[in-house]
């Protein structure tokens, strides 16, 4: 008899991003890259709260741990610069992952990445 499926399970299937470090607006160097992420719904509490905060929440992405993370730092998903806004531990989760929320750039930032 086949298994039944773990519904709660996070699976990272929905795409790649590279996170880059940032200095004055210019993207010098990558942290990491191909980062498998997988897409998540946002809520209306997080889109609420972002709102007061006076940000916008344009992705909400689901990842491995990744070890140096920073809201300081950007992802590049398609071509598409983005900004982490919150970096959320989902420790209850199988398997325990972190919510990032991206706010699209609008100014692209200058790359000068080799």
């Amino acid at each position: 008899m086949p298994r039944i499926k773990d519904k709660s399970m996070a699976t990272f299937g929905d795409g790649v991003m590279d996170l880059c470090k940032v200095e004055n607006r210019t993207i010098v160097a990558t942290k990491q890259k191909n980062v498998r992420f997988g897409n998540y719904t946002k809520g209306f509490k997080r889109y609420f709260e972002a709102k007061l905060a006076s940000y916008t929440v344009d992705r909400v992405s689901k990842t491995l741990p990744i070890p140096g993370i920073s809201e300081m730092d950007i992802c590049i998903i398609g071509g598409e610069q983005y900004k982490i806004v919150l970096i959320s531990d989902k420790f209850d989760a199988t398997p325990p992952h972190l919510l990032i929320t991206l706010e699209r750039i609008v100014a692209k930032y200058k790359d000068v990445r080799e």
